[in-house]
């Protein structure tokens, strides 16, 4: 990096190694969950998705979330959103389902929590018959501010 000196006093700024303290505590990654495991449902109530659920550090968070799922009749329409304290962040709830076949989950939002307040993926049925199967899932957590 061309910076200052790492520790001590001002200076005039040269190339030197990088160091932790470089890196501010706004690019705190953090992966809360990842999983394989199939999660089925059927149910016309949100509920918490099977292992997408965290309660970080208080702070401003971009959440993302990402999966696949497959209704089992043509019929099935779900809705998922990420939640913050059991209630839905806004825009981050989206709708799929009405076809057989595989289909790809998104969706995306900056949520602040004040340190004790749970951030997750809830889905529900919303429409139609039969049940739906999530797969592989993801959500992850960058802290922003």
């Amino acid at each position: 990096v061309f910076a200052g000196p790492a520790s001590g006093g001002p200076a005039t700024p040269t190339f030197r190694a990088l160091t932790a303290a470089d890196i501010t505590a706004a690019l705190n990654y953090q992966e809360v969950s990842s999983t394989t495991t199939i999660a089925a449902f059927s149910s016309g109530s949100y509920t918490v998705v099977t292992s997408m659920t965290s309660t970080p550090a208080a702070g401003t968070y971009q959440v993302s979330f990402s999966s696949s799922m497959t209704p089992s009749t043509t019929s099935g329409v779900f809705q998922y959103a990420i939640h913050k304290a059991a209630v839905i962040v806004t825009h981050s709830r989206r709708t799929a389902g009405s076809f057989n076949g595989y289909f790809t989950l998104q969706t995306q939002a900056v949520v602040t929590v004040n340190g004790s307040e749970a951030i997750d993926i809830r889905w529900r049925k919303s429409a139609g018959s039969g049940s739906g199967d999530m797969f592989e899932r993801s959500i992850f957590l960058l802290r922003i501010a």
